[in-house]
């Protein structure tokens, strides 16, 4: 899994193993992020880039790049985290979203209402309305009382691994 931005994966592992995450937020104010932030001579405020963009690797925001800098250098990168899983005979499915999901539910609750979910569900119908149905609860039902909870956009997308053999 290469992550660049405000998403995140997970793989729903079966075999007693609930949630493996595949990739790690990119967030201004986590140590590594902000000492390369800082030393392409921006700043975290309020766990912002220079008080502004809330993540600190995308492949755009070019207003927080420069040709000054490598690119793995920028304050805010286009350069990956990487991570390699030995996939299992039990893998489920991976789930890929946006920030505005995991703003609403841990990994571990996605995971969990997408194996029950997934477990009831037809195998001939698109997998698109679990992802609606978990959209529907966690959408913020009213934006001014919602705190900003439930108001980000949203996309998710779930992979369903097909068993492996041996």
């Amino acid at each position: 899994c290469a992550n660049a931005g405000d998403s995140r994966v997970v793989l729903g592992r079966g075999a007693g193993q609930m949630c493996e995450p595949l990739s790690d937020d990119h967030k201004p104010d986590n140590e590594q992020e902000k000492a390369r932030i800082e030393a392409a001579g921006g700043f975290v405020e309020e766990n912002r880039v220079n008080g502004s963009l809330a993540l600190s690797r995308a492949l755009g925001d070019f207003e927080y790049k420069g040709a000054a800098l490598e690119f793995t250098e920028q304050a805010v990168t286009c350069d990956p985290d990487c991570k390699t899983v030995t996939r299992q005979a039990a893998d489920q499915f991976v789930f890929l979203a946006c920030d505005g999901i995991w703003d609403c539910l841990t990994s571990e609750e996605v995971v969990e209402q997408t194996r029950t979910s997934l477990a009831s569900h037809p195998e001939d119908q698109p997998v698109t309305s679990i992802i609606e149905m978990m959209f529907d609860s966690i959408i913020a039902k009213d934006v001014l009382s919602s705190a900003g909870k439930g108001t980000d956009n949203m996309t998710a997308i779930i992979v369903q691994l097909k068993p492996k053999a041996g």
